[in-house]
C-alpha cells in the first residue's frame, strides 16, 4: 500500500491482529483484511506479523509462569535448609514446595514450546 494508505493499514492491522489474539480462524482474518480493501499478498503478510506478535504474547505469559516455578522451587530448597533443624516436618514443606514449583515450570516451558500451536484466545492462558 502507499504511504497515504499506511493509516488505514496499521488500523486493519489492529483488527487482524485482535482476532489472530482471539483465535480466530485463518479464512476470517484474511477475509476482514481483503474487505478492507488489502491484497491477499498483503493480507497474508499482515496475518504473519499478527502471528508472530501472538506468539511472543504468548510465550511471554508461559515465561512468567517458568519463572514463578523456578522461583517456588529455589524458596522451597532454602525454606527446607532454614527449617531442616529446628522440625521434623521440613522435608513435607520442602516436597510439596518443589512439587507445586516443578508444575508451575513445566507448564511455563511447556507453554513456551508449544507456543506456536496454541488454539484459541491468549487471554484464555490461565
Amino acid at each position: 500500500m502507499s504511504n497515504a494508505g499506511s493509516g488505514k493499514e496499521e488500523l486493519v492491522y489492529q483488527g487482524l491482529l485482535r482476532m489472530v489474539l482471539w483465535g480466530e480462524p485463518k479464512e476470517d482474518i484474511l477475509r476482514k483484511a481483503r474487505v478492507n480493501g488489502l491484497s491477499a499478498e498483503e493480507a497474508e503478510g499482515l496475518y504473519q506479523k499478527a502471528i508472530k506478535e501472538r506468539i511472543r504474547v504468548i510465550r511471554a505469559e508461559y515465561r512468567g509462569k517458568a519463572l514463578k516455578g523456578l522461583m517456588f522451587i529455589i524458596a522451597s530448597v532454602t525454606l527446607f535448609f532454614i527449617a531442616a533443624a529446628t522440625t521434623g516436618r521440613a522435608f513435607v514443606i520442602f516436597a510439596l514446595g518443589v512439587a507445586y514449583g516443578l508444575w508451575k515450570a513445566i507448564d511455563g516451558i511447556s507453554g513456551i514450546l508449544m507456543a506456536a500451536n496454541r488454539e484459541g484466545s491468549v487471554g484464555d492462558i490461565e
